[in-house]
């Protein structure tokens, strides 16, 4: 009961954090789940959970998507996210647990700093979206390399929420086919999702409120700390 209660507020933390600046929900939640969760049951559990709260901003973000904008970056996403759901089934719990406190604290350091402009290339984003997709299915992770794409690009407020969460949501289907082919989907992982869905849903409303109405760069920033000092934590303990 105990861990169910503490899932339920990390995921729901995450999820108020992508809500109002359209990443790091899996940032925020994925490396503490890790110290209290085998890898394999978080991330699938945060999966489940995170495919309806996508939905939920992809609907109030529906109308700045530019689809074309992001579909080479998806196909590769998609590609992607099936060999990293295989990692997430074979690798040992110890490595996982190092990759995502490398990613968090690497890319946190990396948001926080100016990125470089990016030019419009097919390579860049074909390459972008297959290691974001390999996140996506190994650690649940694939917000890193398509938001400093998207930063690099100067992508507007509202282009940057929609696009991302487009993109996170047909990575989000994805990734659970693929866990139900590997079996990954158990009755407790579907009990966690379950579980969270209406506070993270509650938290999901809140952000999309709280983005029109707070300092969204000092909010960012504030994440990004947060982050790196989840990401620090994570590689101690793991």
């Amino acid at each position: 009961m105990t861990a169910l209660l503490l899932f339920t507020l990390i995921a729901s933390l995450g999820v108020l954090v992508g809500a109002v600046v359209g990443f790091a929900s899996a940032l925020v939640a994925m490396p503490l789940l890790f110290l209290m969760l085998p890898p394999d049951l978080a991330v699938v559990a945060f999966s489940l959970l995170t495919l309806f709260m996508n939905l939920v901003v992809v609907v109030e973000t529906r109308r700045v998507i530019a689809w074309r904008s992001i579909a080479l970056l998806t196909a590769a996403g998609v590609v992607g996210t099936l060999p990293g759901a295989w990692a997430l089934a074979h690798l040992h719990a110890g490595t996982l647990r190092l990759i995502v406190g490398g990613i968090t604290l690497s890319f946190g350091l990396l948001f926080l700093l100016r990125p470089p402009r990016l030019p419009e290339h097919p390579a860049l984003d074909t390459g972008l979206g297959l290691v974001s997709g390999w996140l996506n299915g190994c650690i649940g992770q694939s917000g890193p390399p398509v938001v400093f794409l998207a930063l690099a690009r100067g992508w507007s407020k509202d282009a940057f929420r929609g696009n991302l969460m487009a993109y996170f949501f047909i990575l989000n289907i994805v990734s659970v086919a693929a866990y139900t082919q590997l079996r990954l989907i158990t009755p407790t992982a579907l009990l966690y999702g379950a579980a969270a869905l209406v506070p993270a849903f509650l938290a999901s409303l809140l952000g999309i409120w709280l983005k029109n109405r707070i300092d969204e760069k000092t909010f960012r920033t504030v994440a990004l700390v947060t982050i790196i000092c989840v990401g620090l934590v994570g590689l101690i303990r793991r």
